[in-house]
């Protein structure tokens, strides 16, 4: 009997430790609304993931606490906010304090970036598409921060989807989902831009370089074709490219197109035949 009732006092500590020690799950928005966990958020920049997240557990209890895509850090007005890239689950310890870095990527294209002493308060989850874009990209398994930096700007200050440079199958797919989330037509150019001149990939240029991309066409005849790019008021601006001897019937014409001598704006491309009639045209924003 003596050793029966011994057992029984073993299996309650047991289970009384289970439940008091097991840790429980729950997202960043509630641990910060149940006041579980405080945080500091400040920059490194030796890591590409460049968001350093300071966790502490206020509680009596393990948690593990979800950080979410999408969710947004705020600094000043002036500063970037950081947006989270990539979901994190965070193991805290009763009491325990810890130091992760965080995939995240700059929430404001116009604002400075962050210094290494610039500290980060409010928080809020950023927009449903910006979420749902983050979790499509994560679901791929695309690990290309500067593809995400993108497709965050596209949200947070309208970049165009031209801007979302992609190129392997999974990031094309990727762009197609953000398509079809939005109703918009998969982009037929890719605009690309300069690296900032600080070096830092957080920053915006806003300096056009290049566009890309196929133009499709049906020839009816054979024929020689002139690519010409035509500003807002009809007029001429240069001749991108000539093909000779073009057979009749479908004919993709690729396009690269050197922005270092176009102005900022509204233009066509068009594509004439000898006779500068034209066959095709396709509007383009610089």
């Amino acid at each position: 009997m003596r050793n029966k009732i011994k057992l029984m006092v073993v299996m309650s500590v047991w289970m009384i430790t289970t439940a008091s020690y097991g840790s429980t799950m729950v997202t960043f928005e509630d641990a910060i609304k149940r006041g579980l966990i405080s945080y500091q958020v400040s920059t490194d920049y030796a890591a590409n993931r460049s968001m350093e997240l300071e966790l502490n557990n206020n509680s009596n209890n393990p948690i593990n606490v979800q950080l979410e895509a999408g969710r947004i850090f705020y600094a000043t007005q002036d500063i970037q906010p950081y947006v989270v890239t990539r979901p994190s689950i965070i193991a805290l310890a009763p009491h325990a304090q810890d130091e992760v870095m965080i995939y995240a990527r700059c929430g404001n294209s116009t604002a400075k970036s962050p210094l290494t002493d610039t500290r980060f308060g409010r928080t809020s989850m950023g927009p449903q598409l910006l979420v749902q874009a983050l979790n499509e990209l994560n679901n791929l398994r695309i690990n290309n921060n500067s593809l995400a930096q993108q497709v965050v700007w596209h949200y947070t200050n309208g970049h165009s989807l031209n801007s979302i440079i992609v190129y392997s199958d999974n990031e094309k797919e990727l762009l197609k989902r953000i398509c079809d989330n939005e109703n918009a037509e998969f982009p037929w150019y890719q605009k690309h831009y300069a690296a900032s001149q600080t070096g830092n990939d957080l920053d915006f240029s806003n300096i056009p370089t290049l566009i890309q991309g196929d133009m499709q066409v049906v020839l009816t005849q054979p024929t020689n074709i002139q690519i010409k790019l035509y500003n807002s008021e009809g007029k001429s601006v240069k001749t991108i490219s000539a093909f000779l001897n073009q057979p009749a019937g479908q004919c993709k014409i690729p396009l690269n197109i050197n922005l270092s001598d176009i102005a900022t704006g509204d233009y066509k491309i068009v594509i004439e035949n000898d006779a500068g009639v034209k066959i095709d045209e396709r509007s383009i924003a610089v």
